[in-house]
């Protein structure tokens, strides 16, 4: 089969034009004919050695779908043929994080596509516990955005409620930023502001149709500045954007940091201002519990939230994986997908 590899010591990414299709070794094991695989920021931070990763060379790719191969003996909720979206956890079960039931949390979690490998090849090999099965009406290329939607998901499931009429700034105008955008429109809010240094990715954010104002951090801290804002969601992992969200959060705001930040990555924060505003401070990692409500979500949602056009993703084979990372990195799209097997 085709694949990508990477390889952490050289921090380098190959094309294998054949590699062995991977085996049922296992009886809960499920191989799947990889569809669709999408390319994620932290990939980026993997590629950069600023994300922990597997020491041996192995598939990334952590955003896939496609359609089940072969199964194991004891898998029973599944058959051959069934269109399948990936959530990448593969968790104990176990420790104290898991059976307090915050599996994402879970010391000993080995995600597909950072710990093993992932999806950026013909086939995959996964747990069952990993596997869902996707409604009829939900298409294989839009399915390959469950596992950055369900990310999403839970991220909003921290900072919820979050009132309508809010105001709300989200930091960065890439696939997450976008995906945040249509899940906020989608919810009924109006009044938030998009804060992208980039042009073209402010083009990329008008285009989704939400009518949310998007500009330079310098344009946006004019509009905001004398009612404040109620929500920052930064999707940037950038300290500067991180303050100057913390900067104009009114009394009683709340910052959620979605983005991953290089671990070095320091921010100033002004104790006395979180005590004076009452200001809360979320993080969120991965997701807990909410594969399933990015599939239900993605259901329900008209198809132009979901549009790659609107959303800026453009698609790419395993082979054109150099053109496709050099488009990203230069922004002007926000996200790749690998179309590794179309439906």
């Amino acid at each position: 089969m085709q694949a990508l590899v990477f390889d952490p010591a050289e921090r380098n990414l190959s094309f294998i034009p054949s590699k062995p299709i991977p085996v049922i070794s296992n009886p809960d094991d499920v191989i799947v004919k990889i569809a669709y695989s999408g390319v994620c920021g932290t990939d980026l931070h993997i590629f950069e050695g600023e994300y922990p990763t597997c020491k041996k060379p192995l598939v990334l790719g952590h955003e896939s779908c496609g359609t089940v191969h072969a199964i194991g003996k004891e898998v029973k909720d599944l058959k051959v043929g069934d269109r399948v979206a990936l959530d990448p956890q593969s968790v104990c079960y176990s420790c104290e994080f898991c059976r307090e039931g915050s599996p994402h949390l879970c010391p000993n979690n080995l995600p597909s596509g950072i710990f093993c490998d992932g999806g950026w090849a013909e086939f995959c090999k996964v747990s069952q516990k990993q596997v869902y099965v996707l409604p009829h009406g939900l298409s294989l290329e839009k399915a390959m955005l469950c596992e950055p939607l369900s990310c999403i998901c839970h991220g909003l499931n921290r900072i919820s409620p979050v009132p309508i009429g809010s105001r709300i700034l989200v930091n960065g105008a890439g696939i997450i930023g976008n995906l945040f955008c249509s899940a906020l429109h989608f919810a009924g809010h109006r009044d938030v502001y998009v804060s992208e240094p980039n042009s073209a990715r402010q083009e990329l954010n008008k285009k989704s149709g939400t009518g949310f104002v998007v500009g330079s951090p310098d344009y946006l801290e004019k509009q905001c500045s004398e009612l404040g804002i109620d929500l920052c969601i930064d999707c940037s992992g950038n300290a500067k954007a991180l303050e100057f969200g913390m900067k104009l959060l009114n009394k009683g705001g709340k910052l959620l940091i979605f983005g991953v930040a290089a671990p070095e990555t320091k921010i100033s924060v002004h104790p006395f201002e979180i005590y004076q505003k009452e200001l809360t401070i979320y993080g969120a990692a991965l997701n807990r519990f909410s594969f399933q409500q990015a599939i239900d979500m993605m259901n329900v949602l008209d198809s132009w939230y979901l549009d790659y056009n609107n959303l800026g993703i453009r698609r790419y084979s395993l082979k054109e994986y150099k053109e496709a990372l050099n488009t990203l990195k230069q922004g002007e799209i926000s996200k790749v997908v690998f179309v590794v097997n179309e439906e």
